[in-house]
C-alpha cells in the first residue's frame, strides 16, 4: 500500500461530496442514526488500517517515509470511535449541507497532497 493508492481509495468520497452534497448529507445523516452502518463502516475501516499497518511494518518515525504508518493508526482510531455510542451524534450534528462541499474539497486537495508527497518527496 503507498500513499497514492490511499489517496485513489478516498478520492471518490470526496468527489461525491463535492459534486452530490444532497446525497452526501443524507448518507451523513443515515451514518448517524443507523447502528448497523456505523459497525459496518467501523468494520472497514478497522480493515484498511490494518491492511496500511500491515504493509509498513508499524514504523512510527517523524519522517515522510513514515506518514503512511501513521494515517493508518488514525484510520484506525477513527474506525474504533465509529464503535462509540452518541459519538457520531455529537461529532456530526453541525454538519450542514452548505459545509459539505467545502469539506470535500479540503478532502481532494488531502489526496492530491498525498499523491504529491509519494511521487515527489519520497519517490
Amino acid at each position: 500500500m503507498t500513499l497514492t493508492l490511499l489517496a485513489l481509495l478516498l478520492m471518490p468520497i470526496y468527489l461525491k461530496m463535492v459534486l452530490d452534497p444532497k446525497r452526501t448529507h443524507k448518507l451523513f445523516k443515515k451514518l448517524i442514526s443507523d447502528s448497523n452502518v456505523q459497525f459496518m463502516m467501523s468494520f472497514w475501516l478497522l480493515l484498511l488500517a490494518a491492511l496500511v499497518l500491515s504493509t509498513t511494518g508499524l514504523n512510527f518515525t517523524m519522517e515522510w517515509a513514515s506518514l503512511l504508518a501513521w494515517l493508518g493508526l488514525l484510520i484506525g482510531i477513527k474506525g474504533v470511535f465509529y464503535l462509540i455510542p452518541g459519538l457520531l451524534e455529537k461529532k456530526l450534528k453541525w454538519l450542514k449541507l452548505e459545509h459539505v462541499p467545502f469539506f470535500g474539497f479540503i478532502g481532494l486537495v488531502f489526496a492530491l497532497a498525498l499523491v504529491y508527497v509519494d511521487t515527489q518527496m519520497l519517490g
